[in-house]
């Protein structure tokens, strides 16, 4: 199924799995990013993530290993978009990242590998709405407690 502009999305960068999860089409998938001597193959899943750097963009790989190409982020992420890989989610107007390969979070900072990148004001609200919180948001314990079933059996 193709989005379209009638679609109802919060931001156009902004790319997340389909119901939390990737269909797996794209996990086959290949960057063909072309450099100046060069035109490198890269499967999209080896992806970490992605940032910003005026006209050039860096591709962060899960090997450590960086690659830069002339593209922008914003058309790469459409691009992306255009062939229903939807695992990148945009963080900063300067990265986007891919979801399989976050590792964890401490307030507005992601751990994709091993680099803590910052999940800028703008983009935290439409992160949030992808983030299921299966803990007590207040860290107290149940056990203190009472269950309904468990009334005192003295009265």
């Amino acid at each position: 199924m193709k989005k379209t502009r009638n679609d109802k999305t919060t931001r156009n960068d902004n790319i997340g799995c389909k119901n939390h999860s990737c269909s797996g089409a794209c996990m086959f998938k290949l960057l063909e990013l072309r450099g100046v001597d060069e035109i490198k193959m890269v499967p999209i899943m080896d992806v970490a993530w992605i940032e910003a750097d005026d006209y050039c963009v860096l591709f962060h790989l899960i090997d450590g290993s960086v690659t830069c190409h002339t593209v922008r982020l914003g058309i790469f992420m459409e691009r992306v978009l255009k062939n229903e890989c939807l695992i990148f989610r945009r963080i900063h107007r300067s990265y986007a990242v891919n979801v399989k390969h976050i590792k964890g979070r401490i307030h507005n900072m992601l751990q994709v590998g091993n680099e803590l990148l910052t999940i800028s004001d703008s983009y935290l609200d439409d992160f949030n709405k992808d983030v299921i919180v299966v803990c007590n948001p207040d860290n107290k314990s149940p056990k203190n407690k009472k269950s309904p079933n468990n009334k005192d059996k003295d009265k």
